[in-house]
């Protein structure tokens, strides 16, 4: 590779032209990802805030103030805080015996990877199927945050511990609500869907996303 103002051969993995200073495209491109990923992470937190603050309104709402991109990236960060939750959440009911067991560890982040992906593809399926006007971004949005409470329910159940069912049983019934509530707005606001047709969407979406889930987890055991 050459420096692009001087022409010399720049050396390898050289964060700038040894000749004239030039910071080199390699280092420009590696500089501009840590910006990116600080940005990324500083809305995501700005909109797990508005959907803690309005969970039905703020789906919507976050999702305008985004860029496209900055959309998707913000939901793939959301799925994965939501599925380390789940992870983190189970794991903390198992037995001791079952803890250190590598398998149980990858298989419980193969479904917390599958809850999300799942409810993802449901969302495309049904934005499709019911002629929305939204995009793939809105889909892969939409879903991540709408599964946001129930993935802080089931850390919040690990936590307490699963002998405490009345604490548990109130969080599910928080939990669930919220979801169902944003991703109706979700689906009705981003993703573009008549909110009659909505009603039926998150219904079929959350049993589309639980059946696949469910087969994963028969296939694991």
């Amino acid at each position: 590779m050459f420096c692009s103002s001087c022409g010399v051969a720049l050396l390898p993995d050289a964060a700038a032209c040894q000749a004239c200073g030039t910071v080199t495209s390699a280092a420009q491109s590696h500089t501009t990802r840590g910006v990116d990923v600080r940005a990324i992470l500083m809305s995501t937190g700005e909109v797990l805030r508005a959907i803690a603050l309005d969970p039905v309104g703020g789906v919507p709402a976050t999702f305008r103030r985004l860029e496209k991109r900055r959309a998707m990236e913000v939901g793939i960060a959301c799925a994965i805080v939501g599925a380390l939750c789940v992870v983190i959440g189970v794991y903390m009911t198992l037995p001791s015996w079952s803890r250190n067991d590598v398998r149980t560890i990858f298989g419980l982040l193969v479904l917390g990877a599958t809850l999300f992906g799942g409810l993802i593809g449901a969302g495309y399926l049904a934005r499709t199927v019911f002629g929305g006007a939204g995009a793939v971004e809105g889909d892969v949005f939409v879903a991540a945050t709408s599964l946001v409470p129930i993935a802080v329910m089931v850390f919040l159940a690990g936590l307490v511990g699963v002998a405490n069912f009345e604490v548990v049983g109130l969080l599910g019934i928080f939990a669930s609500t919220w979801t169902i509530l944003m991703l109706h707005a979700g689906v009705s606001r981003v993703s573009g869907v008549a909110e009659g047709k909505a009603a039926f969407a998150v219904p079929l979406m959350l049993i589309l996303s639980l059946w696949l889930t469910s087969i994963v987890f028969r296939g694991m055991l």
